[in-house]
């Protein structure tokens, strides 16, 4: 690393009064050139600005990305921030790059300047230190018998945060195929949930344990609505029996978290339900004579025809829902190493604002130095909370200058591979620099090229000094690790960034055509391409197209039930949709090998009785009606001015979206029922019968089961019938988990599952209140408390039937 002098740091944090001397001041005729340019230039983004979706497509409003609820595994009673550009508005995620989820999880200890006073900042980075403990932490983890255990942090260390799970541990059980990532040099651990859209190409093929886009999308959609029906159809219920299992009681403060989560989720599907849409008419636009016109105005062409590899960038049609967990603790001062933010000379923003920040503190979070890590020991100062409070404070003039930069930054860093990277973070720091030596009224009077150039400027200086201060913490170096052929990298881009950003338009456009021929049949593309073909549909219509969508998730159509509408009771209409369940070869066929013991079946009659005795409606809930608010609830996430731009848009049918997607969404809870019901009666009826020469071994295990709970705990007919439809609301649960096996061999697998593992796995069921439970070992509850709860009774007659 070179030396960094005094002179260096005052240069970088005060750019714009000290130029970079090496730029020669430009000619007459080139200011003349440039400024014809730069209008040509202004005039894309402007038109790039009018079509929001490429602008930003996050889910920033909620402050997180739902399927988060699915990779995350956090206490009840921990608090948790969500932080980053999930909260403060500057995601940029595209539809084949949704991005990632920052969330900060509270130890239940706080520090404080007594504390801090005590802090071993590292000399080579100060943003890193080590903590002392003294006497009053002696019970924490320690390391060299003085230090706080960093590792222990990053473990979530139960001293630190509580018992995580009470009195109950964490199942073995993954719902769905998730990568759980972690590191003694990264602060976070990391839930993966790898997706993946379908694909006409086999380049483009995902790997094999992929969840496909689009049935995670239906069956958040269901499960959600299946989860409110259930709790609000059996509330008393299932709140005594939670209280047996989980040995807390449950408010009904919790139920309302389902109501409003059903709301939100609901909200989202209209956005996404429009963005498919609007994607479409926005590439439309921008194939459009209309707007080549103005692209060509700007667009360098040389650059294509020298094949420049800023245009080679690719996109691959799938990738990763992720979430990064980040234990942190409270300080509730200000660091040391960080008293020249409060002081030093700034115009934005105000003091109020600054005295608020130091009021708030920091965060420490274990986080190693990229410089002689110690991963024991290491900590970082966190202020990504003020991070949030800074942004959302800004003009959105300097967010939307932003987010382009970052934009054409993501589009072409492909370029910098085999180079130590910048991160958005820095990005974000960067605007913050700038943010703090202009009024805000100057991002919204100079434009977003302007802005944009701004902080490009910014990073260059940065980049040429080596020196790139934290700006919380002046001294320390973000680059410190960087070479200097990292920086000429960067330096090379950002000035082809800044130079003619209307080329990086030109690399999005180019991206997302490319993510729609992927995924789209040939025939399908080339009608997509013409203008006048997507014009001709309603907004009515393409929302009915979307509802066809659904249904070819599953194989049913839609026409083939509304064409035999006397039939829809019927067992034949959905016999042909099971084709011979019990004689087909899923994958992981996983033959029966041993008896089961006493245990296995004692924990499912338990589970049997509970249910039964309770009362608990499951398989007749799907006609629940559905709370109008929730139905008509919306978040418009683009503004009534902008929506003209797409004259396909109906307002009154997109208020009334909520009812037509629910429609579609009870149309395919139904299908699945009656397919599961079909499917239990032929279980029930093989249970009776001598034959197992079967070739789905997860039929031959489930029948197996049921002839052993016959036998030897004397269940009726009545009773097994009982029990497998009480098992609809699991085997919906985990239906993505098997959502590539046909749906009878989905239900097999589902039932096999819950049978082999009972005592863990209706822990599930009895949790409707938390949309996406997490099954968990409950030991020995199930037997000494359900089960001396509700003595032997036989059941009361089946209501269980055809939907």
């Amino acid at each position: 690393m070179a030396n960094i002098t005094d002179n260096d740091r005052t240069e970088v944090i005060l750019y714009e009064r000290c130029p970079d001397t090496n730029t020669a001041p430009p000619t007459h005729e080139s200011a003349q050139s440039d400024a014809t340019k730069d209008k040509a230039i202004s005039d894309v983004l402007r038109e790039l600005i009018n079509r929001p979706l490429f602008i930003n497509l996050g889910y920033s409003s909620f402050g997180y990305n739902p399927t988060t609820r699915l990779l995350t595994d956090i206490a009840d009673d921990c608090e948790v921030e969500v932080v980053g550009s999930s909260k403060d508005g500057l995601k940029t995620a595209r539809i084949y790059d949704v991005g990632d989820v920052d969330m900060l999880v509270y130890a239940k200890v706080t520090f404080d300047a007594t504390d801090e006073a005590l802090f071993e900042y590292r000399p080579d980075n100060p943003l890193f230190f080590h903590i002392p403990l003294s006497d009053k932490f002696s019970h924490l983890p320690r390391v060299e018998n003085k230090y706080l255990n960093a590792s222990a942090v990053r473990g979530f260390d139960k001293i630190l945060f509580g018992n995580k799970k009470r009195e109950y541990s964490p199942s073995t059980f993954l719902f769905l195929p998730t990568n759980v990532v972690r590191s003694d040099f990264k602060c976070a651990t990391t839930g993966i949930l790898s997706y993946a859209d379908p694909v006409q190409t086999s380049e483009h093929e995902a790997e094999e344990n992929a969840i496909d886009n689009r049935h995670l999308f239906a069956w958040e959609t269901e499960h959600v609505l299946f989860a409110y029906v259930l709790l609000h159809s059996n509330l008393d219920k299932l709140a005594f029996v939670r209280e047996l299992i989980y040995g807390d009681k449950s408010d009904m403060e919790t139920a309302g978290k389902v109501s409003e989560t059903l709301k939100e989720r609901f909200a989202l599907i209209k956005q996404d339900f429009q963005r498919t849409n609007f994607n479409i008419s926005d590439l439309l636009y921008f194939s459009s004579d209309q707007f080549q016109s103005v692209l060509d105005k700007a667009f360098d062409d040389d650059v294509s025809r020298t094949g420049d590899s800023l245009l080679a960038s690719t996109v691959k049609p799938h990738g990763e829902y992720s979430a990064d967990i980040v234990p942190a603790i409270r300080c509730r001062c200000w660091p040391r190493r960080a008293e020249s933010f409060k002081y030093r000379i700034r115009i934005w923003p105000s003091t109020q604002v600054i005295d608020e920040i130091i009021e708030e503190g920091f965060r420490v979070v274990p986080k190693t130095s990229i410089l002689d890590p110690i991963a024991l020991k290491d900590f970082i100062l966190s202020f990504s909370h003020a991070d949030v409070k800074l942004v959302r404070l800004l003009p959105e003039e300097a967010r939307i200058a932003y987010r382009l930069f970052k934009m054409c930054y993501k589009s072409a860093h492909d370029c910098l591979e085999g180079h130590n990277l910048l991160r958005t973070y820095h990005l974000k720091q960067a605007l913050l620099w700038v943010a703090e030596q202009r009024q805000p009224e100057s991002w919204i009077e100079s434009g977003p090229l302007c802005g944009m150039r701004w902080i490009i400027e910014f990073l260059i200086i940065c980049l040429r000094k080596m020196f790139f201060p934290s700006f919380y913490v002046e001294q320390s170096n973000h680059i410190c690790h960087f070479s200097k052929a990292d920086a000429d990298a960067h330096i090379t881009l950002f000035t082809k960034i800044s130079s003619n950003p209307a080329n990086f338009v030109k690399i999005v456009i180019d991206q997302e055509w490319e993510y729609m021929k992927a995924t789209v049949p040939e025939d399908s593309y080339k009608k997509i391409r013409d203008p006048s073909y997507f014009a001709q549909f309603t907004w009515l219509e393409l929302i009915r197209f979307y509802s066809y969508a659904h249904a070819s998730l599953d194989g049913y159509s839609i026409d083939d039930m509304g064409q035999n509408m006397s039939k829809l009771k019927s067992e034949e209409l959905y016999e042909k949709y099971l084709h011979d369940p019990f004689n087909t070869t899923p994958p992981n066929n996983i033959p029966f090998t041993s008896p089961f013991i006493d245990i296995q079946l004692e924990h499912v009659e338990i589970f049997l009785q509970t249910v039964t005795q309770m009362e608990i409606e499951l398989f007749n809930v799907l006609d629940y009606p559905i709370d109008d608010e929730i139905i008509r609830h919306s978040n418009e996430w683009i503004s009534k001015e902008k929506l003209v731009l797409y004259p396909q848009f109906n307002k009154e049918a997109g208020d009334q979206y909520g009812e037509y997607i629910l429609n579609a969404t009870r149309l395919r809870l139904k299908y699945y029922g009656n397919i599961y019901h079909i499917l239990c009666n032929k279980l029930k009826a093989a249970c009776f019968e001598s034959s197992l020469s079967y070739k789905n071994q997860d039929a031959v295990y489930i029948i197996r089961f049921l002839k052993d709970l016959v036998m030897r705990r004397h269940l009726t007919g009545e009773n097994i019938d009982d029990l497998l439809h009480y098992l609809f609301y699991f085997c919906h649960f985990t239906r993505i988990r098997h959502h590539k096996l046909v749906i009878g061999d989905q239900i097999l697998r589902s039932i096999r599952e819950f049978l082999h593992d009972a005592r863990q796995l209706m822990t599930v069921y009895f949790n409707p209140r938390v949309v996406y439970p997490v099954p968990v070992d409950i030991g020995d509850k199930a037997k000494t408390c359900l089960g001396e709860c509700f003595s032997r009774q036989q059941p009361v007659e089946n209501q269980c039937g055809i939907q």
